[in-house]
């Protein structure tokens, strides 16, 4: 019971807390609500503040932005103002100052250009058939014919041709073969000068829409370019083997007088008249091809002409282009330095068309020493030929063909002259100039003359025999294609000869001549091209080349010993090795017949041998260590022998008269054997 009462008695409590607390926050809530109401009423005050301040604001607002908008407009049309008023005072003002020309400032002479053509856009807008309209395109127009008139008076003023001998100062110093100190370089247009022409020629295409200049630039540069090659040709033909030959002397190499000359023979028409030559004593040698040989050397004057005019001719090219592209626009360029290019060019193609047509004739007239003549051309003519291709870069295709089909166009004639050569050597059928003596032929010594002149140009000799051949890719690849064309040719041209000299010695009644005659032109081609390096060159072709010639020339010494068998028969008869000698006690014993048999053998050795020493003295032997070979071979074939013969029957009492029958003692023999091949002894 009492606890029933604790728990009711806590209720309460509870409860009357609950009470206390709800009545509380009822206060709070009042409280909250009357504040809200204050703060409504404020809000309300202020929002209707704000909304008299905008009726206010509003109008001030309007009107300033028509203010702004008002003074917008007045800024415009005070700009466009301007802007009309400065075209139409540019068309006023710089009337006579575009028609007096840039004079000295050039820069300020575009500027005005420059406004002259915004007023003519503007009016041609704005007002196209106004009379300011037409006053600005005469401006126009007439600054542009200054403009044009300036570029060509500066351009005239400034260009001039180089002077020959400047030109020749230039090949020197930029020849890659000898340095004498700073380069020599062809003079150029002033820096500002190129600079005012660049700036007018780029105005004038950009602005102007004129590209006037541009045949004004090349008509200009070509006639100066014309005539420093002109002056250059004309100053080399006054001073012929002078200025220009220092160079190309040391480019192509000296063109000898006697090179030339080494050739009579191989002209088709009459034989010189044979010039004495020294050669040591008892060797002759006929003909003039080895004549002369100590002469000063010589440039020949049309050639040297034409490579300094070439080379002239290029260097002066490579400056124009320099020039050409800091002044013309990019687009154009091809055009000028076609136009530029064009007459020079045609002048020293003619040079090089005029050596064309000498070396054509000469070999028409069976002149191969013309390839003298085309060998240093074409190989310097290939050596410049990729300046000058690079330098005609995009010129007219007709411009650069001319260099290639000059070149072309030589290579022929030397094909030609090749196969020419080799026809002559193989046919030659001149038999009436046949040297007496069996010396070397004209025909030999001029062919090795020839083809040892070809070693030096190897790749060029070479371009020649492939002209018209088909060659793949990867056989020009090869480094040695070239020289194995050549070598082919060479061994070509060798055979031919040979056979050549075989069908000459025919002609000799004298077998041993003809042997003997083979004997010194086998061995003069063999150690000619030892010499010369040329075997070397054959090698590639014959690698047996040299073994072949030994075993030829040790045939000839063979055939050669045989003329002496008439003569060996003699004294090998009177000792043959089952013979008995007689005895010197039974020499009173001895019959006559054998007795008449002893002096025949004598009598028979004696008269062989006298016509021997007779015939071959007049023979020639030109390579001394051959002939003392021959020599020393011929003593080596007969001494021994006639010794033995000699030694058998000179204590024999075959007849009274001894020194009737034993003319010589074996001394005297060798002593006159030693004068074999020697004429003067």
């Amino acid at each position: 019971m009492d606890n029933v009462s604790q728990r009711i008695s806590d209720i309460n409590e509870l409860l009357q807390e609950e009470e206390d607390e709800l009545s509380l926050f009822r206060e709070n809530l009042d409280k909250s609500n009357q504040l809200t109401q204050n703060m409504v009423g404020i809000l309300t005050s202020f929002e209707n503040r704000l909304k008299l301040l905008e009726e206010t604001i509003t109008p001030v607002h309007q009107e300033t932005v028509n203010l702004q908008k008002l003074q917008t407009n007045i800024e415009r049309s005070l700009v466009a103002f301007d802007d009309v008023l400065r075209h139409h005072l540019a068309v006023k003002n710089l009337d006579q100052t575009i028609k007096n020309g840039p004079g000295d400032e050039l820069k300020q002479y575009l500027e005005h250009m420059d406004q002259i053509l915004e007023a003519k856009k503007f009016f041609e807008e704005s007002n196209p058939s106004s009379p300011e309209m037409n006053k600005a395109n005469n401006i126009f127009d007439a600054g542009k014919r200054k403009l044009e008139q300036y570029f060509q008076l500066l351009l005239s003023s400034h260009s001039h041709p180089t002077p020959p001998v400047r030109l020749l100062q230039v090949l020197e110093s930029t020849d890659d073969i000898v340095d004498d100190g700073d380069a020599v370089t062809v003079e150029q247009l002033p820096e500002k000068v190129v600079s005012d022409l660049a700036d007018v020629a780029r105005w004038l295409k950009e602005k102007g829409g004129s590209v006037k200049v541009v045949d004004i630039y090349y008509v200009t540069r070509a006639t100066v370019m014309k005539k420093g090659i002109e002056e250059l040709k004309d100053h080399l033909a006054k001073k012929s083997g002078g200025s220009g030959s220092a160079f190309v002397s040391r480019r192509i190499g000296k063109l000898k007088e006697p090179l030339q000359r080494k050739a009579s023979l191989l002209r088709g028409g009459k034989k010189p008249a044979p010039k004495p030559t020294s050669f040591e004593p008892g060797h002759r040698k006929q003909g003039s091809l080895v004549s002369d040989t100590n002469k000063d050397d010589q440039v020949d004057p049309e050639m040297d002409c034409f490579l300094c005019c070439t080379t002239g001719l290029l260097r002066l090219m490579q400056t124009e282009v320099s020039l050409l592209t800091a002044i013309i626009t990019e687009e154009h360029q091809s055009k000028a330095l076609s136009k530029i290019v064009e007459t020079p060019l045609d002048i020293v193609m003619r040079l090089g068309d005029g050596i064309v047509q000498t070396a054509r004739r000469a070999v028409s007239k069976h002149d191969y020493s013309a390839v003298h003549g085309i060998l240093p051309t074409l190989r310097y003519l290939h050596s410049v030929e990729k300046d000058f291709d690079e330098t005609l870069q995009g010129t007219s295709e007709v411009i650069r063909g001319r260099f290639p089909q000059l070149i072309s166009a030589l290579e022929g004639i030397g094909a030609k002259a090749l196969d020419e050569f080799f026809d002559f050597v193989k046919n030659d059928s001149d038999k009436a100039n046949m040297p007496k003596d069996g010396t070397v032929h004209e025909l030999t010594s001029n062919s090795i003359n020839f083809l040892e002149s070809l070693n030096e140009y190897i790749d060029t000799v070479a371009s020649m025999l492939l002209q018209n051949a088909e060659m793949s890719y990867q056989a020009r690849q090869d480094p040695d294609a070239y020289k194995r064309k050549v070598a082919t040719y060479l061994n070509d041209v060798l055979g031919a000869l040979g056979l050549n000299l075989v069908q000459k010695t025919k002609t000799y009644s004298d077998q041993y001549l003809g042997e003997v005659f083979l004997l010194n032109n086998y061995n003069y081609i063999l150690k000619s091209m030892q010499r010369s390096g040329l075997i070397n060159l054959v090698q590639l072709h014959n690698p047996d080349i040299e073994r072949n010639y030994d075993d030829i020339i040790k045939e000839q010494k063979e055939k050669y010993i045989k003329s002496w068998n008439k003569v060996l028969n003699h004294i090998l008869e009177g000792y043959h090795p089952n013979a008995a000698r007689p005895a010197v006690s039974d020499q009173a014993k001895m019959k006559d017949k054998e007795r008449h048999q002893i002096k025949e053998k004598f009598k028979g050795f004696n008269t062989d041998f006298e016509e021997l020493y007779k015939t071959q003295k007049s023979y020639a032997i030109a390579d001394p260590r051959l002939r003392e070979f021959i020599r020393e071979d011929n003593k080596a074939h007969i001494i021994p022998q006639y010794t033995k013969f000699w030694n058998r029957y000179i204590q024999t009492q075959f007849t009274k008269n001894t020194d009737k029958y034993i003319k010589y003692t074996p001394d005297q023999i060798k002593s006159m054997m030693d004068k074999f091949f020697d004429m003067t002894a």
